[in-house]
């Protein structure tokens, strides 16, 4: 009875760390996903020209700001996503 206890419980445990460990690596693809997205916002607008960037309504001290709108509504997007292959 012991025995059989012991080991319903260690399953039990081997089974919340494996858990554990997949909401991690999930977590790590996301910010790796999202990231991604802020750079690649942040390099585009980057190498454009001041006038370049003053045509479309915006300065050089407004793209990290605009890179980190994409980053957080790339997250939003990223929960959804992976949430369909999980």
């Amino acid at each position: 009875m012991t025995h059989t206890l012991i080991n319903f419980f260690k399953k039990i445990y081997k089974a919340i760390q494996t858990a554990q460990l997949k909401r991690g690596i999930r977590l790590v693809q996301e910010r790796m996903m999202n990231y991604k997205v802020y750079r690649q916002t942040y390099n585009e607008l980057n190498i454009l020209s001041d006038s370049e960037l003053n045509d479309i309504g915006i300065n050089r001290g407004m793209i990290h700001s605009i890179a980190m709108e994409a980053y957080f509504d790339s997250r939003v997007h990223t929960n959804e996503n992976l949430r369909d292959w999980v």
